[in-house]
């Protein structure tokens, strides 16, 4: 039996993923993972196995597939203060920050710095929101039967989207998410660029490996000065 697994901090668009790639699988493949924010990196492979394989018969020949999923770091920022401004009693700035560098440790674990998971792809967030052809080369890899019967939901658990909670519900597609940084450039988001920058490494490292806008070139380099 091959198990699917998805790796990434919880978000509702993360969710979103997984629930796709979910929907491509034939009742014989499972598992399904996503919330990775607590667990270490030396965890991950064992974490992974025990949580796929929990209550069931491991047989020699299963198989897990881990997808490593990786997002612009500045859309990934945006989401999660987004969403924790809207905690206003439980508001804690630094908390968000400790995820970032979670963000930096799948990444690294996707472009195979390091190597805790076995049998592992990386998978681009925004490829698989943009591309069809780049959705239908991940079903591929599962083995799976391609739909997009789940491509406009958005995954109720919580409370939606930080930015625009169930408004786009069974129209999923007309979501802006891959500019989910320009808040940074608002009068609401502007204050939290003195967050970012307790988290300079984590921003050189997304400066290193990711192709930016010049505007995102001119937000990072005003973090790290």
């Amino acid at each position: 039996m091959k198990h699917v697994v998805v790796i990434a901090a919880s978000r509702s668009g993360h969710n979103w993923t997984a629930k796709m790639i979910k929907s491509w699988l034939p009742l014989e493949k499972d598992g399904m993972i996503h919330k990775f924010e607590a667990i270490t990196p030396d965890q991950w492979e064992r974490r992974v196995t025990d949580r796929v394989l929990k209550g069931k018969e491991y047989q020699p020949d299963d198989e897990i597939i881990a997808f490593l999923q990786v997002r612009d770091f500045f859309n990934f920022a945006a989401s999660w203060f987004k969403y924790m401004r809207r905690q206003s009693q439980s508001f804690k700035e630094r908390n968000v920050v400790k995820l970032f560098d979670t963000w930096e440790a799948i990444a690294k674990e996707a472009f195979n710095e390091t190597n805790y998971i076995g049998n592992k792809y990386t998978l681009y967030y925004d490829c698989f929101v943009t591309s069809e052809a780049y959705r239908r080369a991940v079903c591929f890899i599962v083995d799976g039967e391609y739909t997009e019967s789940e491509l406009d939901f958005v995954p109720t658990g919580g409370r939606g989207s930080s930015f625009d909670h169930f408004d786009f519900q069974d129209n999923g597609h007309e979501m802006d998410v891959l500019n989910r940084w320009k808040w940074f450039l608002t009068e609401e988001g502007a204050p939290y660029i003195e967050q970012l920058k307790l988290r300079k490494g984590v921003v050189q490292y997304y400066v290193d490996h990711f192709d930016l806008s010049q505007r995102q070139w001119q937000l990072a380099n005003e973090i790290l000065r």
